[in-house]
């Protein structure tokens, strides 16, 4: 019997990393340099599986502990790999992780119904012998990261919503950041630079780079902290010769704080777009013409650019006012 149904974004994607995170070990800060033992030793399932994947590194760290972190990545691997009981040997099979797919494309195909299989899954631990290995901290908790998987979710639905808006241009990150780099780089050279404007020869504007540094949370001198973005930088075109130089790909915490900041300034309009989406799917003759109009442009772009459909859509908007915002006002959970 093959059963074809569409999947919604991120249904795979919610599935792997839970799946991923089952097998991490805590990590083993002792052999680390000492600005990134408390680091190391406090790092998290997610945490550590986003530095794995494409580099990331936690939130709120100094430009130094940031690249010693990266440049940890190896021995964290070594370490993971040693002992009987080393890194990947143990957690959720891909013949179980298929089950919970196979459950959720019998449902909607959507990651809510990934969270449902996987709450099923671990509901009695006798099942499977893994889940009954002994928890490590934040390591080894079969159902405590599934709600660290959906917290993941939550924040890829919020940046793609968010864009979908148009109130919040992630084009608009992009020029902001650039611009920063050719400030902060003229600066360390105490070169001028041309005016776009008046088309004249200025100095690095030191209030507008201030400005850009409060937002992303500098917590070293300026020079030091210009000095590293530029040297990640030059990295990067060292080891990626042929690539172009992409900011968001060199600089993920940096414009994931830059999100942060804009949509926290615009969110009480963020959030009606949202609620008039779902009003939109549901009965549009509820919404007055530029919100319908609005709604359907917003709807239009997560068709087209993020892959969903309209019932899809619906549910991750919904989840996501239901779990983020309405939660944040009453203090309570919605089980996922």
């Amino acid at each position: 019997m093959r059963l074809e149904r569409p999947l919604a974004p991120h249904t795979t994607f919610v599935a792997a990393l839970w799946a991923v995170l089952t097998r991490l070990r805590r990590p083993d800060a002792t052999h680390m340099p000492k600005p990134i033992q408390p680091v190391v030793a406090s790092m998290t399932p997610v945490a550590k599986a986003l530095l794995y994947a494409d580099g990331t590194v936690p939130a709120g760290l100094t430009g130094e502990q940031q690249q010693l972190v990266r440049q940890a990545v190896a021995t964290l691997r070594e370490s993971g790999a040693a002992g009987a009981d080393y890194e990947g040997r143990f957690g959720a099979s891909p013949r179980e992780m298929k089950a919970v797919i196979l459950d959720a494309v019998h449902g909607d195909g959507s990651p809510q119904e990934v969270f449902a299989a996987l709450r099923r899954l671990v509901a009695d631990p006798s099942v499977h012998e893994w889940l009954q290995l002994e928890p490590d901290g934040a390591y080894r908790r079969p159902e405590a990261l599934i709600d660290a998987v959906r917290d993941v979710y939550l924040d890829l639905v919020e940046r793609e919503v968010h864009e979908a808006t148009g109130l919040v241009d992630a084009a608009e990150y992009r020029r902001v950041f650039e611009r920063y780099v050719t400030h902060a780089n003229h600066w360390l050279r105490k070169e001028k630079l041309v005016d776009d404007v008046t088309g004249k020869s200025v100095g690095a504007d030191e209030r507008f780079m201030e400005e850009v540094e409060n937002t992303l949370g500098r917590q070293e001198d300026a020079t030091t902290y210009r000095s590293r973005v530029i040297s990640r930088i030059a990295a990067f075109r060292i080891d990626n010769p042929d690539a172009a130089v992409e900011m968001e790909r060199i600089f993920p915490e940096h414009f994931a704080r830059m999100r942060g900041h804009y949509h926290e300034l615009k969110r009480s309009a963020l959030q009606r777009r949202q609620r008039d989406l779902i009003t939109y799917i549901d009965d549009t003759g509820q919404l007055d013409a530029d919100a319908a109009a609005d709604a359907a442009a917003m709807l239009e772009t997560m068709r087209t650019r993020f892959g969903y459909t309209d019932s899809a859509a619906r549910a991750a908007v919904g989840w996501l006012l239901r779990e983020r915002y309405e939660r944040e006002l009453t203090g309570s959970r919605v089980s996922g």
